[in-house]
Formats: structure tokens, sequence, C-alpha cells
């Protein structure tokens, strides 16, 4: 979120409100950067959710149930060891800046009470969390160790907190007429967001951009713009959102902008926001966000983890393909190999010893002189009897290097579309049925009892996206080779229709041809088949499109590669909109179609 005093300040009464007295049950560390809290008070159960996640740290609690590692962390450990169960006396933040410090009641190793205080440094890239012996003001143990700016986080040392704001900030309780001042004697090239900024405590540059938006003026709007009469609706909306926060007159806001997630206190002002909802619970939308932001991100390390092995796979593959396709091409000179043997055997008493190279007449070319190369380490009879070598190893490659050049070709092909499916993932799920076809193909080591992570794999293989047509034919897209070949090859109906994105990476689209086919039908899968492969950001897109009769998978051939012929071409133009129109839900192939 545009996480700011604000907002913290909102966090901790919620937070304070719904933990107050409650006992730590367990705590896990799902992620590195995150930590939770399973709390309960009488018959009610709470989880808090502590997170460094750069950016996005919060503190809030959460509905989330993330599958934690069989090992836990060490800082989980630490935790436990100390946390467990203890009980939640407060929860205060620093002034207004963006520390919260959860005191707990707990007992020391003699057993006698003591106090905890897990600090919730919520500061962005710098967020960290720590553990810290209260009565000593000694750190226990932190998320992030080592040196940050000028403080060492580690245990044992003291605790400092982070680098107070500057002096002078005007705090909730401020009146209109001294913060008017404030802004009046600004200079006047300064910019009015900025003058709030730093005049404000708890005021991030999206709070006092939005008091500029709520006044009616530009977020860009410098203090020489305005008259000092102009100047009080600044100062109103100012103190209002300010008001708003201390009083708990607040409206937490899911909200869309950049195409993710955020949250705020309030309703945003700023151009470019969707609004989706609004909560009585700041908890509640910075959950939603959260979620939707951790998870992108952990997409994002996978994907470019998977994406940087399969790149060198692929080269790999690459280099072999063009190693085999020379090889071929030596193979085809095979029969002048036997022809420059004829012609130097039948012209030896023309070829001088040492010789580079000869010119001979061509008895095939009307006696025209041809240059054949020669060794001069050779003789003229061992140089022909080398070509003729030269041309039994050659036919002898010949078959077998047309099984090595299509061999090589499909692994390229197949790790070029492996690559795609990975880019496209949408989900974790996704993305670990990836990594199992890639141990299947012993491109990874093999997982077994040595993975990081509960396995929860499905009973029953994963399921491709499902679309309905403008005119109600169902469409399905498989979102990896496992699936392309499951919908291609067992699912599909041979007069169904299958799309597939023309000489691109791309996954396989099913078209089911419940009589008839409509025009737009077709383009409406084509342009899926387009969308779900490399060129999805791409206009004019050859879509091939047959009958799955049609299409067929070669002996040997690896996990979702197919041939086709009688096939047709169609160009479309994917969209983000056409997409979401013809996805009725996130629901994926029933079972009862397979």
């Amino acid at each position: 979120m545009p996480l700011d005093g604000l907002s913290v300040h909102a966090l901790k009464n919620e937070l304070a409100e719904r933990l107050t007295n409650a006992r730590v049950v367990k705590i896990f560390q799902p992620w590195s950067d995150t930590i939770i809290l399973h709390l309960r008070s009488g018959d009610r159960s709470e989880k808090l959710l502590v997170s460094a996640f750069p950016e996005f740290p919060s503190a809030h609690l959460t509905r989330l149930q993330p599958e934690n590692p069989l090992q836990a962390p060490m800082f989980a450990m630490v935790l436990r060891k100390h946390l467990e169960p203890a009980r939640l006396l407060r929860v205060d933040q620093v002034g207004l800046d963006r520390i919260l410090h959860f005191v707990f009641e707990a007992f020391d190793e003699d057993g006698r009470r003591t106090e905890r205080t897990l600090v919730a440094e919520l500061t962005g890239r710098s967020a960290n969390v720590v553990l810290v012996d209260t009565p000593r003001a000694q750190i226990i143990d932190a998320l992030r160790r080592g040196e940050s700016a000028g403080r060492t986080m580690l245990p044992g040392a003291p605790y400092e907190p982070p680098p107070a704001p500057e002096e002078g900030r005007l705090s909730f309780d401020i009146d209109a007429p001294v913060l008017l001042r404030h802004v009046r004697l600004a200079a006047s090239p300064e910019r009015l967001a900025g003058i709030l900024m730093q005049r404000l405590e708890g005021f991030s540059p999206f709070a006092a951009e939005e008091c500029l938006l709520r006044a009616g003026y530009s977020p860009k709007t410098v203090r020489g713009d305005l008259d000092v009469d102009e100047l009080q609706p600044v100062v109103d909306a100012a103190l209002d959102v300010a008001a708003r926060v201390r009083d708990g007159r607040i409206a937490p806001t899911l909200f869309r902008k950049g195409g993710r997630l955020d949250c705020w206190i309030l309703p945003p002002h700023a151009e470019g926001v969707e609004v989706l909802r609004q909560s009585p619970s700041i908890s509640e939308v910075a959950d939603e966000a959260f979620a939707a932001r951790h998870l992108d991100a952990r997409l994002g390390r996978e994907r470019r983890q998977l994406a940087k092995l399969l790149r060198r796979h692929l080269k790999r593959a690459e280099r072999k393909l063009d190693e085999r396709l020379r090889e071929r091409r030596e193979a085809e000179e095979a029969e002048r190999y036997r022809h420059w043997g004829d012609l130097l055997t039948a012209n030896l008493y023309r070829i001088p010893s040492r010789a580079e190279s000869v010119d001979v007449p061509d008895y095939l070319q009307d006696n025209a002189p041809v240059r054949i190369p020669l060794d001069p380490r050779l003789s003229a009879v061992q140089n022909a009897q080398a070509y003729y070598k030269r041309y039994q190893r050659a036919r002898r490659a010949a078959a077998e290097l047309e099984r090595l050049v299509r061999d090589a070709r499909m692994e390229a092909d197949y790790l070029a579309q492996v690559l795609v499916s990975v880019e496209l993932a949408e989900s974790e799920d996704d993305l670990a049925e990836i990594v199992q076809e890639l141990r299947d193909q012993g491109l990874l080591p093999p997982g077994g009892s040595d993975r990081k992570r509960k396995s929860k794999r499905r009973e029953e293989p994963s399921r491709p996206l499902r679309f309905v047509s403008s005119d109600g034919h169902t469409i399905w897209v498989g979102r990896n080779n496992r699936q392309n070949e499951r919908l291609t090859l067992r699912t599909a109906r041979p007069h169904d229709l299958w799309f597939h994105a023309k000489d691109i990476p791309g996954s396989h689209v099913i078209l089911r041809a419940d009589g008839p086919v409509s025009d737009e039908a077709l383009r409406e899968a084509a342009v899926l088949a387009a969308y779900y492969s490399k060129a999805r950001s791409s206009g004019n897109v050859p879509v091939d499109f047959v009958e799955r009769r049609h299409v067929r998978k070669p002996a040997g051939a690896p996990l979702g590669y197919v041939i086709y012929d009688h096939h047709r071409t169609i160009y479309v133009t994917p969209t983000d909109e056409l997409v979401a129109r013809l996805r009725p839900s996130d629901e994926a192939l029933d079972s009862g179609d397979t």
C-alpha cells in the first residue's frame, strides 16, 4: 500500500482492538520475509501477518493459508521459543512513524515473567522484523541480520530504532492557522505536496497528493501557483484527512493502479486509479493487496529462475541443432566426394606432388575444368582414396543424421515451448507443474523428500483453462505441455478444431465443434491461441487451425509436440479485453469432459 504513518496508525488501532490479551498459539514463517502468528482469545482465533516484503511491508490480520516449510527457518524457531504462548499486552506506534511495537508478556528461561517486543519496521526496502528483550532493549534476533543504516541488527546488540523523522513536523493536533502559516511561508517554487509531507507527521507523498486532489488542485501544484487565500482548501483537506485517521473515520479502500492492487485508508482520487471496493477493515484490504503483490513477486522470482535454466538448455539445444545441420550439409556432399575421387583416379598423371589443388576436366560437364582441393601431405592416389572414404562415411551418416536433425529440432522446439509456458504461468501451481515436467524430462534433479515445502500434489492432473465463445462454443486452452498433450490427443474429438500460433511457441487451443462453428467463434479461438503464445504482445499474429483428426504426434517426440496438415491460417490481434470477456470464471476443464 502507499504505506505511511496514517495507514500504520489505522492498522495499529485495528490490531490493538482485535488482538490485545490474545495468546500466541503457533508461529510460522511461510516465506523468507514474512511471519504469521496464530493467536487465540477465548473462543476467537486470529492470524497476524507481519512482513518485511520490500514492495509491501505490512502488519495486518490475514486469511491467507500459505504452505509452510517442512523445516522451520531459524527466525521462526527463535520466535516460537520466546513468544509461544506469550500474551499480547499492547500495540504501540512510534509517533506517526511506520513502526509498530507488539509488546508481549512472556517468560524467560528461568520461568519468570518478562516482556518481549516484536518490532515491525515497515519502512519500505529497509523493512525488518526484530524481536527485542524489552527490559534490556537488546536484540534477541532479527529477520534480516547485519548492518542497516548504521544500526547493528544482530543477536545481543542493543536495539536502536530507525532514524527518527526530522524535527519540527506537526502532529494530528495541529490547528489550521499554524499549518496555514507553514504553507504560506514556503518558498514559491516548492511543490505543495512536498510541503505537506515535510511539515505533517505521518504523511507520505501519496497522502500529500491526495490532499491536493481533494482541495481541487493538481498534485504538481507549487506554492507560487496559489494566492494566500487559495491555500486554505489545501490546509482544510490535510487537516480533514488527519482528523479522519485520528478519530477512526476511515474508509479502507482496495484499488488498482498501473495494473497492481493497492489500498489506502480513504478512497483515492489520483488519476489512473480504479477503485475496486471499500471495507470496514483496513486489514481486509491490506491482506488482499499484499497477497496479490507478494504472489506477483514470488512468481516473478520463480519465473526468472526457471527461464534462466531453460535458456541455458535451449542455447545448448540450438548449438546441437546447428552442428547436426552442418553435418547433414556435409553428408549431402557425398556424391560430390565420390565424383572427385573418380576424377582424381582418371587424372593421376596430371597431379603434381604436394599440390593443394588441381584443375582437371569434368566429363559430366563437357570436360569443363573443375578445381579439386587436395591434401598436400598425401599422394594423388591417397587423395582419391580419401575422397572415397569421405563418400562412404557421408553415405552411412545421411540416414542417421536425418533422425538426429529431427530430434535436435524437436528438443529445441520443446524447450522454447516450455519457456513460453513459464512466462505465461499465472499461479504457483502452474509453475510447480512445469517444474515437475522438467524433473520428469531430466532437466531438473528429482524433488523427492528434499523438497522444501509440503507436497500438495493433486490426485488428478491439472486442467486447461475454459472459455466460452460469443455463440456458446466451449474453448479450452492448455497451460503447459502436459495439458497440451492431454487436451489435443485425449480430450479433443476428431472433428473439434485445433488452433496454434503459426511457427510460434504457444498453447494448444481446442474449439469444441458441437454443431456449426461461426466465423466469430473461429476468430475468438484464434485470439486465445495468439494470446497464450510468445506473440501475446504482437499484432496481426498468424494462427493455424485444423480439425483435430489432422493433428498427430511423431514417434519419439517430446511431451506436447505435434505435427499437422490440411490447415488454414487466420490473422488476429490478441487483446486482454476479449480474453477477459470469453472467460466465464476461473473454472477449468470439467472432469466429466475428460
